[in-house]
Parts: structure tokens; C-alpha cells; sequence
């Protein structure tokens, strides 16, 4: 029989939403924060925000992300790192992208948000150099925001097109007639 509606459980509530499969570890490098993650960033790594947020606060230039030991990353996690990169931007700091494993590079690629992580600095292509940073101006930053909001819209399309494309059909299989 089925569950009348006024006793059926939200989807908002805590114990319906995923947990989280990742954990962060940050360190004070000089005046930035290098932060490691663990796991799986996926749609319950919104859990992070509060502890990623601290770490940007406590650093003078911006965060470092580590993830060469994340074995998954979602849309979900994308957008944690989005919302972080969004929040340093507002405060005129940076998020690079120092490591990442094939799973993390592959989604960054696939999704164009690659460069938005990328560091910036002169001489380090993958980021893993430690050189002098620099700090976007105004009009980078606009530009960054832009571009973040961009690549938002693009994957919210992407998720709305994959929900609701039409399965291929199976192909058709005739006889030839015979002679």
C-alpha cells in the first residue's frame, strides 16, 4: 500500500541527504593554505564548505588544493570547488588546483574548469611550483567570474540534457530480398 503523502519523509532532511566520503587536511604554507583531499567529492562534499571557508580565511594569498588522492569527484564536488574559488574571488584571492589523480583531471577537463584552477604563475604550468603568486586584477577577476558562471550554466544544461535525451533507438535489421 502506499505511503500517504503527509507522512512521507522530506528529502531535506539530514538523514536523506548523502554523507560525506571525503575528508580535508590544511596546512599554513607561507602566506597560503595548501589543502589535501581524501575520498570522494561528490554531493556530500557540501558538508566541506564550512571547513574549506575557514581555510581560505586563514590564508593571505589563497588555497592550494591537493587531490591527487581523490579517487571520485561528481558535479557535486565541482561545484564545492566552484563555490570555493567563487568565495576566494570575492575576498581577491586565488584556488589552484596543485595535484589532481586521472579522475579529478578528466572531470576538470571534460567540464572546462581546469583553467579557473590553474595557478597563475610564471614558470609552473601544473601548478606544482611554488613561485610568486600573482593576484588577478579587477578585470581578471571579472573575467574569472564570468567564465565560472559560464561553465555553472554549461553543466546544469549538460545534466538537464542528459536526463532527458531520448535513448537511441535499436537499430533495424531487414533481409535483402531474395533473387
Amino acid at each position: 500500500m502506499p505511503e500517504s503523502a503527509h507522512t512521507a519523509q522530506s528529502l531535506a532532511t539530514l538523514e536523506a541527504r548523502p554523507r560525506c566520503l571525503a575528508t580535508i587536511r590544511t596546512q599554513v604554507a607561507g602566506e597560503r593554505t595548501v589543502v589535501t583531499c581524501r575520498g570522494e567529492l561528490d554531493t556530500g562534499a557540501h558538508v566541506l564548505r564550512p571547513e574549506l571557508y575557514a581555510a581560505l580565511d586563514r590564508s593571505v594569498t589563497g588555497v592550494d588544493l591537493d587531490l591527487g588522492e581523490v579517487a571520485f569527484c561528481d558535479c557535486g564536488g565541482l561545484n564545492v570547488l566552484l563555490d570555493l574559488r567563487r568565495e576566494a574571488l570575492d575576498q581577491g584571492k586565488t584556488v589552484t588546483v596543485r595535484t589532481c589523480g586521472p579522475t579529478v583531471g578528466r572531470l576538470l577537463d571534460l567540464t572546462g574548469a581546469r583553467e579557473l584552477f590553474a595557478s597563475g604563475r610564471p614558470g609552473s604550468p601544473d601548478g606544482s611550483a611554488p613561485d610568486a603568486e600573482v593576484v588577478p586584477g579587477p578585470e581578471e577577476q571579472l573575467r574569472r567570474m564570468h567564465a565560472d558562471r559560464e561553465l555553472r550554466l554549461d553543466v546544469d544544461q549538460l545534466r538537464r540534457t542528459m536526463r532527458s535525451a531520448p535513448r537511441p533507438a535499436a537499430p533495424r535489421y531487414t533481409t535483402a530480398p531474395s533473387v
